[in-house]
């Protein structure tokens, strides 16, 4: 596609404003998603939101417990949810399952107790002085949704709370390289003005035959961090140049071809691997995505440490 076809179709590239652990995480997987989400600001209106859904909720049962600890107030959440909630999902993940995954979670919760030391919601870092990783700074501006920052058995570090069907993984080694996770770790280092010693993964599993809650550590040392903050900065400026010289041009952005089908087909996989007649894949994109871009700019928390 070139300025001519965007235009005729009403597509309009623009930079974002910011970079989170999704804009800057999904350009490392695939340039080309990245360009149709980000400098397009398209998303796919066929993409099953339950999973998405389901976590959205269970991050706000979350927030209201943690600002309440009132089980009624957390209640009304679900029972605000409609009774015909992914009613038909294979997993089993429908408002009668969230009843019962709440009563273990808030269980869990009483048990497990953590300190709440700061509950966070958008965050924009621009570090450019000392910091706890660099005497001149890291010279990065990086921001996130992160859940909370929280002291649990004698470690600091922020939460993030992952729900999921599976129980088949290791959650160390699955988040341990985590390019989210260890952006995560930047911030809350920054909001601390101290190194924070990991993330601390609190998982959700809820299918039909089970709900398990488990609580993990994730560390990263200040090296790790330090090298994550030089890859982001490196990241963000490849990101800038490589749109002010081809934001109209599709192809420079490159396809990541092992992306395409693994696991599960990707769902730009129509128009990025269709024939190259660009008036088609304008199209595709014109009538198979929505316009939505997502707007970091209404951060409710900005650090600057200058």
């Amino acid at each position: 596609m070139n300025r001519e076809t965007l235009e005729k179709f009403g597509l309009r590239p623009q930079l974002p404003q910011f970079f989170d652990h999704s804009c800057s995480g999904l350009y490392s997987e695939c340039e080309r998603m990245w360009y149709y989400q980000y400098a397009l600001g398209r998303r796919n209106v066929r993409v099953d939101r339950v999973a998405l859904d389901w976590g959205s909720i269970v991050h706000k049962l979350a927030d209201v417990w943690e600002s309440t600890h009132n089980l009624e107030t957390v209640k009304e959440v679900v029972e605000a949810v409609p009774d015909s909630f992914n009613a038909d999902d294979r997993y089993g993940r429908n408002k009668g399952r969230m009843y019962e995954m709440l009563s273990e979670w808030i269980g869990f919760r009483v048990v497990n107790p953590m300190e709440i030391l700061r509950t966070e919601q958008p965050t924009l870092v621009t570090c450019v002085s000392e910091c706890p990783y660099s005497l001149g700074g890291c010279q990065l501006t990086y921001g996130g949704r992160m859940d909370s920052i929280v002291g649990w058995q004698g470690l600091l570090g922020p939460l993030d709370i992952k729900t999921t069907v599976m129980d088949d993984t290791d959650p160390v080694a699955d988040y341990k390289l985590s390019h989210q996770m260890m952006g995560y770790n930047w911030i809350a280092s920054h909001l601390m003005q101290k190194h924070c010693w990991g993330v601390i993964v609190e998982r959700i599993i809820t299918n039909k035959s089970k709900i398990k809650i488990g609580r993990f550590p994730v560390s990263y040392n200040k090296s790790m961090i330090r090298e994550w903050a030089a890859d982001e900065r490196i990241r963000q400026n490849r990101i800038v140049s490589q749109f002010e010289v081809s934001s109209h041009q599709e192809s420079v952005w490159l396809q990541n071809r092992a992306r395409c089908n693994n696991p599960y087909p990707c769902h730009w996989r129509d128009v990025c691997l269709s024939p190259n007649d660009n008036d088609f894949r304008a199209r595709w994109l014109r009538d198979n995505t929505t316009e939505s871009r997502w707007d970091f700019t209404k951060v409710e928390q900005e650090t600057t440490n200058d």
